[in-house]
């Protein structure tokens, strides 16, 4: 009878590399589906803002909703920053990950990266030329 050959042991590089891949690949689908929440939250408010202004009496309502949207956009901003670092300047952002992201939120690549800097600075004036409006 001759012996059994154990397969040879992975190499811990690839053994992990592979939970590292298979972590990001979950980590992406969990930010893209609470980014798919976030902005149907942003198009409801964007539409009922839309609404309020037809009827501008009731300033608080519209101010309500403005600061529903920038907040969105704060959280759509930090998962962005998730997916691409702040080091990343805006172009190299662009190329990485963020566009696929755009496409399966629904939003373009401009407003994705308006909504990281203003996730990065804290500074509404990055969302201005967005569809998520500021005061």
């Amino acid at each position: 009878m001759e012996p059994e050959h154990e397969a040879a042991p992975e190499p811990v590089g690839r053994i992990h590399a592979a939970r590292l891949a298979e972590d990001l690949r979950v980590a992406t689908g969990e930010a893209r589906q609470a980014a798919m929440v976030l902005v149907a939250l942003v198009r409801d408010a964007h539409r009922a803002l839309t609404d309020a202004e037809r009827h501008q009496a009731d300033t608080k309502a519209v101010r309500y909703l403005i600061e529903e949207m920038v907040a969105a956009g704060g959280r759509l901003g930090q998962i962005a920053l998730e997916l691409a670092p702040a080091h990343l300047s805006d172009r190299e952002a662009a190329g990485t990950v963020l566009a696929q992201y755009a496409h399966d939120i629904g939003c373009d690549m401009e407003t994705v990266l308006a909504t990281r800097r203003y996730a990065l600075t804290g500074n509404r004036s990055a969302l201005e030329g967005t569809w998520i409006r500021t005061l």
